[in-house]
């Protein structure tokens, strides 16, 4: 890699015409000079593009039918020349120096395929840490922390190295929900190291109600999908999963009952039945979801009751991991409240 490499801000833009010109001033307002930037719009029908030429002429924009983020994502690259890819989503937007500080990683560390870093989540009026900040201050991220610990740096955070997104493919095109943790997983498993830096350099509006039963059920093969290209008994194309037949269980068997959960409250039960019985496919449940799926095939309602008090517990520890006791209990209390 070159000593200052370029960097190629990727974007893809769907009707962002209130927001695009926030996102591309804070890449224009970077302190590492040596960026181009890439806005693909995938089939806007508003001034998206009238904003983007008349305010950026710098960037370079690309225009093609609506066709999901994660192809939008793929043509920016294709038309993009940087030794490094940083993914921006139209609605977000980067600090001053985040694109310096991540590159200032990759010419230190060896063999680094992607390098993310913590943010500040938007909600309304409320601004905080995506996650807490007292940890270290660099660490390795694995495809099991991000499968089976919810420890998931965001798209707007990360650069990819460019030979080590081409090594994986690029997006998979066929996933609408989750192409950016699959690419990460992927990225992983063939050998690239994922670095995390602990410090908050972008904003990520997040908005209300986004993650919803709706779309859990709506993307589920999507969902299952990614996780599966993890499957630790199978021959993958150019890499071997990381993760043992335990781990696995785990990051297919939670989301096998978080769809069967949210199918039941669809008024889905021949849906929720397929999902509790694809849990008799892994290769190593645990004695919770076998006792989860004879419950649930058995008594739906009780079923639905019990996991969803699991789940409250289980993003009260999340967030208690995430900022501290005290910070993390707040957070659980407002959000239920507000329902984000």
């Amino acid at each position: 890699m070159t000593a200052r490499p370029l960097v190629s801000a990727i974007i893809p833009a769907y009707n962002a015409e209130d927001c695009i010109a926030e996102a591309l001033a804070s890449v224009r307002e970077q302190t590492y000079e040596n960026i181009e930037v890439v806005v693909c719009d995938d089939g806007s029908t508003d001034a998206t593009a009238e904003i983007v030429q008349r305010e950026f002429p710098e960037v370079l924009y690309v225009h093609q039918e609506n066709a999901g983020p994660a192809v939008a994502r793929n043509t920016a690259v294709a038309h993009a020349s940087g030794e490094l890819l940083a993914t921006l989503d139209s609605d977000d937007r980067w600090t001053p120096e985040k694109i310096e500080r991540q590159v200032a990683i990759f010419l230190a560390e060896p063999n680094v395929g992607i390098v993310a870093t913590n943010g500040i989540v938007e909600s309304g009026d409320r601004r905080y840490p995506w996650a807490r900040t007292d940890g270290p201050r660099l660490r390795e991220v694995t495809v099991a922390d991000q499968l089976c610990r919810d420890l998931r740096p965001l798209s707007p955070s990360a650069v990819i190295r460019r030979e080590a997104f081409e090594e994986a493919g690029g997006y998979d095109t066929s996933v609408t929900w989750g192409e950016d943790l699959d690419l990460f997983c992927r990225i992983i498993a063939m050998g690239h190291r994922f670095l995390y830096l602990n410090a908050p350099l972008y904003i990520y509006r997040r908005w209300t109600g986004a993650i919803t039963r709706g779309h859990m059920t709506e993307y589920g093969d999507d969902i299952l999908r990614g996780i599966e290209k993890m499957d630790p008994r199978r021959q993958h194309e150019g890499y071997t999963s990381p993760l043992t037949e335990r781990e696995y269980s785990l990051a297919l068997g939670e989301r096998l009952l978080r769809l069967a959960w949210a199918s039941f409250a669809e008024d889905s039960p021949v849906q929720m039945r397929e999902y509790l019985d694809r849990l008799a496919d892994l290769p190593a449940p645990d004695l919770r979801m076998r006792g989860l799926r004879r419950l649930g095939l058995r008594n739906g309602p009780l079923f639905h009751t019990l996991f969803t008090i699991e789940r409250r517990f289980a993003q009260l520890r999340l967030y208690v991991r995430r900022w501290g006791f005290v910070r993390g209990i707040m957070e659980h209390l407002i959000r239920r409240r507000v329902g984000a």
